[in-house]
């Protein structure tokens, strides 16, 4: 009768050396697959970002103008410009330019926005009373178009101090300014004719979009809409 043998401690160390280096084997496969599922869902993502950061910016070129004064669709000179009207304070040293960082100032009409003056009172700012409360805060610098009926008068003015919506019945009113030049080529008069007492108010708006670095040095498209800088596609190089 034979007695029942063991493995030895050769067969142990080898057969554990084996197994270690399959697992390791198999490891490392997995591990570089797992790195390129990385790297092609950070591809892809970027793609993604890309693709809707260039929506983004071919939405505000086709809206560009839409129901405003032709002459303020496109801003080069005063958007952003630290003296209006000065180039070499615009975008570093003059926006416009191709040796400089790429920029677009472009402006529209909001089309999802719109409501009627009641009462217009004051001699510069003016406070408005509209038939309806604001859905949203509107910010202080804000461009506003008033239209009388038949747009027999159409005029621009600045939000003087921002107007929160109106709540427990209170009427809605917002306080505007005429216009700087800072605020863009919008043609603004005094609301003195009669007919602003009972205007449309429809709402600008202006956004900048340009390219500079991010906080890490990487080039990015940048959105500014008067309300601090947006991010909007980092690595706009790649």
């Amino acid at each position: 009768m034979r007695r029942a043998r063991g493995f030895s401690l050769i067969e142990m160390l080898l057969s554990v050396a084996l197994l270690s280096a399959v697992v390791a084997g198999i490891s490392g496969l997995l591990i570089k697959q797992s790195q390129a599922s990385v790297v092609q869902t950070a591809q892809r993502d970027l793609e993604e970002s890309g693709r809707l950061a260039l929506q983004e910016l071919g939405r505000a070129v086709r809206l560009a103008g839409y129901g405003i004064d032709p002459t303020a669709a496109f801003d080069f000179a005063r958007f952003g410009c630290s003296t209006p009207d000065t180039p070499e304070s615009c975008n570093g040293s003059g926006r416009d330019r191709s040796d400089g960082p790429d920029e677009l100032v472009v402006a529209w009409r909001d089309p999802s926005f719109s409501r009627r003056v009641t009462a217009i009172v004051g001699a510069g700012p003016w406070t408005l009373t509209l038939d309806a409360s604001l859905s949203a805060t509107i910010e202080s610098g804000r461009i506003l178009q008033l239209v009388c009926d038949r747009a027999q008068n159409v005029s621009y003015f600045a939000v003087d101090s921002a107007a929160a919506p109106a709540v427990g019945g209170v009427p809605q009113q917002i306080s505007i300014r005429a216009l700087a030049s800072a605020d863009g080529f919008f043609p603004s008069v005094a609301p003195t004719e009669s007919c602003y007492a009972s205007a449309a108010v429809l709402l600008v708006e202006r956004a900048r979009y340009y390219v500079a670095n991010d906080p890490s040095g990487v080039p990015s498209l940048w959105r500014d809409r008067g309300r601090g800088a947006e991010l909007l596609f980092r690595g706009i190089e790649d």
